[in-house]
């Protein structure tokens, strides 16, 4: 089968993230999308972002990183003839500026105001993550408070909605098939 690889780098000195006006989602304008097809070309994507990556000097660390970058690697394992996805698998990486204590660093100006800005920033991932681990836990109560024969229940219904969906597919090639089969028969 098949594997597609598809990588994303989030290196661009011009990534703009913002809310989406109607979805409950974040945008990020001037994202990049990539497809390769070997490792050569995922380190090629990653040179690339090390050389967009923003480095100042504070008292503290005389290479302190000023600029996040996420590098996301998706692999997609495809079924032979088109059928669909079979499996993916996908891969974040990120290296996350440094926070440091502005007294401690001695920065003033716009170092000052880069620091700044790469607090409040970690500040808000930390809210996230302490959102998202909240919202785990309480999935994982409500799973808890389950019966197994409730459990059960929802995996026979898991399982019978694959079925009706392979059904479904089947039936769609079939009808290709027998279509293009009496396409290829001579009229007399």
């Amino acid at each position: 089968m098949p594997l597609i690889i598809r990588a994303t780098a989030l290196f661009s000195l011009q990534l703009l993230p913002r809310a989406h006006l109607s979805l409950p989602t974040v945008v990020v304008d001037n994202l990049k999308h990539f497809m390769v097809s070997s490792f050569g070309d995922c380190e090629k994507l990653l040179d690339e972002g090390l050389t967009n990556r923003t480095v100042g000097s504070t008292a503290m660390n005389a290479t302190s990183s000023r600029s996040h970058c996420v590098f996301t690697l998706e692999l997609m394992q495809l079924q032979s003839g088109g059928g669909g996805t079979v499996s993916s698998s996908k891969i974040t990486l990120i290296d996350l500026a440094g926070s440091e204590k502005t007294q401690t660093a001695k920065t003033e100006g716009q170092s000052l105001l880069e620091g700044i800005n790469i607090n409040k920033s970690l500040s808000c991932l930390g809210q996230c993550i302490a959102g998202l681990a909240k919202a785990a836990a309480a999935k994982d109560a409500e799973e808890a408070r389950k019966s197994p024969e409730q459990r059960a229940a929802e995996a026979k219904e898991r399982e019978a909605a694959e079925a009706a969906k392979a059904a479904a597919e089947e039936k769609r090639k079939a009808k290709a098939a027998a279509k293009a089969a009496k396409g290829s028969i001579p009229k007399k």
